[in-house]
């Protein structure tokens, strides 16, 4: 396991990723996003470089943004 993987963002990210719900995903992604920017703001203060946490933090953006457009395109669907 990558030390990254032991923080709290990464737990959210998961659940976020893994939830099956329609109902629950746009609150999965919002805590995700927002545990993802605390760590990010966190990192800022932090010394060192955490080049593998940072990239592993853009990339969970990104994938959650993939997410926003596939909820967003099953709501559509549902109208």
């Amino acid at each position: 396991m990558r030390e990254h993987q032991k923080e709290d963002w990464f737990q959210l990210y998961q659940e976020a990723v893994l939830e099956l719900e329609h109902v629950k995903m746009t609150g999965r992604i919002r805590g995700a996003r927002v545990g993802i920017s605390v760590r990010i703001e966190a990192l800022r203060h932090l010394p060192g470089l955490h080049d593998e946490e940072n990239l592993a933090l853009h990339d969970a953006l990104s994938t959650l943004r993939t997410l926003e457009r596939e909820e967003q395109r099953l709501v559509e669907a549902e109208k």
